[in-house]
């Protein structure tokens, strides 16, 4: 047999690094803080090595947002097996800031950090009904994106398998920092409602979206956009 599409490949990788002997799997997508505008790197703190691409990539909202972020994942859950994120910088900085509070700051911790390009942003697909815009997007760019945001799907959506009472009861819990067009399809995927509808949903900076997939094959969304972690100031959607 030939070999698989490169986004094929990623999503196998992905999905062979899950936990599947659990019997609850929990997906968060987050989308990524408020980019920086205007002159990169202003504000306090931006001189300091450690933290400089994430004082150039995000906004000073931004990084408030990401450490409340961080703050209320680490209440939510006491541990996340990895943190995903595209290549975007302000996906990259936003993916730092959770796990930096995930992890305490720990190097050793447990908690993965992931790039994979399969979480870029994307236009899935068309949505009904479709912007102007959109209908300009050159078919071979959706065809593209459209294949990515299904291997994206398959590497995250899928049901663990209970083969022993000892699992009863055990959890994963995987982070993924991604952007509204491509966590908006997801949705709509893992619930089986139709792909051409994200476009009807709205998920501002840094909110989080949660499902909740068993052993059994349920597909639950606890929570869709959720900014009750923010204060309204820091509730942005560009």
């Amino acid at each position: 047999p030939g070999a698989l599409p490169a986004d094929a490949e990623e999503a196998l990788e992905l999905r062979r690094a899950g936990d599947p002997q659990v019997e609850r799997r929990h997906i968060i997508f987050v989308r990524h803080a408020q980019p920086a505008s205007g002159q990169a790197g202003e504000g306090e703190g931006a001189g300091k090595k450690g933290k400089k691409k994430e004082f150039l990539a995000l906004s000073p909202e931004g990084r408030k947002q990401a450490e409340l972020t961080g703050q209320r994942l680490k209440m939510l859950f006491e541990d996340v097996d990895a943190v995903y994120y595209s290549a975007a910088p302000e996906s990259k900085a936003t993916a730092q800031i959770l796990h930096r509070c995930l992890s305490g700051g720990d190097p050793k911790s447990a908690t993965r950090l992931v790039e994979s390009g399969l979480f870029a942003e994307a236009v899935p697909g068309l949505p009904s009904p479709a912007p102007e815009a959109l209908k300009e997007v050159p078919a071979a760019e959706l065809e593209a994106d459209a294949a990515r945001a299904e291997a994206a799907f398959r590497a995250l959506v899928w049901s663990p398998k209970l083969t022993s009472k000892e699992q009863v009861g055990l959890t994963s819990v995987e982070v993924v920092v991604g952007h509204g067009n491509l966590i908006r399809y997801l949705a709509c995927r893992a619930l089986q409602l139709p792909p051409s509808a994200w476009s009807r949903m709205a998920a501002s900076h840094c909110t989080l979206t949660w499902i909740d997939i068993g052993c059994d094959g349920s597909v639950a969304m606890r929570e869709f956009g959720s900014s009750g972690h923010l204060p309204p100031d820091l509730v942005t959607y560009y």
